[in-house]
């Protein structure tokens, strides 16, 4: 085999290990760096200038080409909520009455298919049916308050 072949090779196996690993375009860079020298063992150049051109165009790929890679693909990133995070500020419908007969007592809230036990946070009483937004969540309990919107 001639070292174009080997070149290729290394460039594929860069290519699959990018796939498995992360870290945003690191070994691609170099993956695109040894096609560079598989071109160049091509064309009957020496290992030394195979040798360059992989480290000349990886560096290039890298420091050129990646970051405008990964400004693209975090363009679309929203740091969303997760988990219980995502709750607070959502709208629930209260299935069993909060703070009846005072504030204290904890009531059922259902979000997402799931019950929650619910206590008022600005210590006023929900009716069942009523609708409250989480403003805090502590274990399994949220506090709500009443949804003006």
């Amino acid at each position: 085999m001639e070292y174009w072949h080997y070149w290729v090779m290394f460039s594929l196996l860069l290519f699959i290990l990018e796939i498995f690993t992360p870290g945003g375009f690191v070994l691609a860079s170099l993956g695109i760096g040894a096609l560079s020298g598989a071109g160049f063992a091509f064309m009957g150049f020496g290992m030394n200038i195979q040798l360059l051109c992989f480290s000349v165009s990886s560096l290039i790929v890298f420091f050129a080409v990646r970051p405008v890679y990964m400004a693209y693909i975090n363009k679309y990133d929203e740091n969303l909520p997760t988990g219980v995070a995502a709750m607070i500020g959502q709208r629930v419908k209260v299935i069993e009455a909060i703070g009846n007969p005072d504030a204290s007592d904890p009531g059922r809230i259902k979000f997402s298919g799931e019950t929650w036990r619910a206590f008022s946070e600005d210590e006023v009483p929900y009716d069942v049916g009523s609708v409250v937004e989480i403003v805090k969540v502590d274990g399994a309990t949220v506090w709500v308050i009443k949804n003006d919107k």
